[in-house]
């Protein structure tokens, strides 16, 4: 019993680490350096929404930074940084609770997508 456990832990810590391939200060599955004061989380409510709300992409990546115009400007520059690199935008939709941008480079499409709560401000990097 023991075994079969050890065994399942090992699995989903896989499937987990699979499923938010981060780079260590980048974002963006390493393609851009991350701003001071960004952070990247592949854990919490916020990950796991996004996970039951998003199929068919490669990797996911939730970046977040408090509710302050410093934290909006931060998001706003890891927008910049990516058109930086040769990825252009493609699609822009608002709504009242999200910021959606598509980018494309290539045969490469990166999704942005940015919200926030009471406390916090979240962009949802995913990609192919």
């Amino acid at each position: 019993m023991k075994q079969a456990l050890a065994l399942f832990a090992v699995a989903l810590l896989s499937i987990a680490s699979a499923a938010c391939p981060t780079k260590p200060g980048y974002a963006a599955n390493g393609l851009v350096k991350l701003p001071p004061g960004v952070n990247v989380t592949c854990e919490g409510a916020v990950y796991r929404e996004y996970r039951s709300m998003v199929s068919g992409e490669s990797w996911g990546e939730v970046l977040y930074v408090p509710r302050t115009s410093k934290g909006a400007a931060s998001l706003t520059r890891v927008v910049k940084m990516i058109t930086a690199k040769g990825y252009k935008e493609i699609s822009r939709k608002k709504t009242d609770q999200m910021l959606i941008i598509r980018f494309r480079k290539n045969d490469a499409v990166l999704t942005s997508m940015r919200s926030e709560d009471r406390e916090a401000m979240y962009m949802v990097l995913t990609g192919k």
